[in-house]
């Protein structure tokens, strides 16, 4: 059997500790905190899963369920108000030194952890990513299909997990990446199997940009994919590094 242990500093040193186990079949994380007020003591949380999975993904997981409870209960303060709640069921009898060296803990183990893209139940996907990072994530999507759209929403938090968005995406500023095929109708069709022309725009209008990739040069999987970052940049008011929650929608066969 696998095991780890690290141990971790909140309010003294090494005054939390994560032990990870790994059966094969199942895996879990035991999570310690010790209180400096000896009266107190230490309080201990379980988290397991099956089948077995890495410690990275059982800390991301618990460290956003913790959040989760944190914000709503206002950071701890408010608990009444979540009374019976699943999450209360789970971390209501825990104080907030607690839960907040614990969240520190598992932050720091899954710092470098991607969960990867979440789907709803028609098959559309959410991811947080950057704006440059959400770029090359559309041209890779663009590769392999084109009949789909693309809708960016800004404004999500810190502690923000891409599935917090999949059934309530209200509190963002939503804009759509579209791909305009250049055709016959458009302008050169003679070339439209290799152009690509993506317009970024606010929905409810305001404004609208555009990134333009001619494949004659080079192939669009060897594309960095700058221009659509720009194009993004400007159309949102955002910076590259920012990060923006990326919705891939199938269209609908015509």
């Amino acid at each position: 059997m696998e095991k780890i242990t690290k141990t971790f500093t909140h309010d003294y040193e090494n005054d939390t500790t994560v032990e990870y186990f790994n059966t094969g079949k199942y895996a879990g994380l035991t999570c310690s905190y010790t209180s400096e007020d000896p009266a107190y003591g230490t309080d201990t949380l379980h988290y397991n899963s099956e089948p077995a999975d890495t410690m990275e993904a059982l800390a991301y997981e618990m460290r956003e369920e913790i959040r989760q409870y944190l914000d709503m209960t206002d950071n701890g303060i408010h608990r009444g108000k979540v009374k019976g709640d699943e999450l209360d069921l789970v971390y209501g009898e825990y104080i907030n030194s607690t839960l907040y060296a614990i969240e520190k803990a598992l932050t720091e183990i899954a710092k470098d952890y991607n969960p990867g893209p979440v789907k709803d139940e028609d098959g559309n996907i959410y991811q947080i990513l950057t704006i440059e990072e959400a770029a090359k994530a559309i041209k890779e999507t663009i590769i392999e299909e084109t009949n789909v759209m693309f809708d960016i929403g800004i404004g999500v938090g810190d502690h923000s997990s891409a599935k917090d968005y999949v059934t309530d995406g209200f509190g963002l500023y939503w804009y759509g990446v579209k791909l305009i095929q250049n055709d016959e109708k458009l302008f050169d069709g003679h070339g439209f199997y290799r152009d690509y022309i993506f317009m970024v725009g606010c929905f409810g209008g305001g404004n609208i940009s555009m990134a333009y990739f001619n494949n004659e040069l080079e192939s669009l999987k060897e594309w960095d994919a700058e221009e659509l970052v720009e194009a993004i940049c400007k159309s949102t008011g955002m910076e590259r590094t920012d990060k923006i929650l990326l919705e891939t929608i199938k269209k609908e066969d015509k």
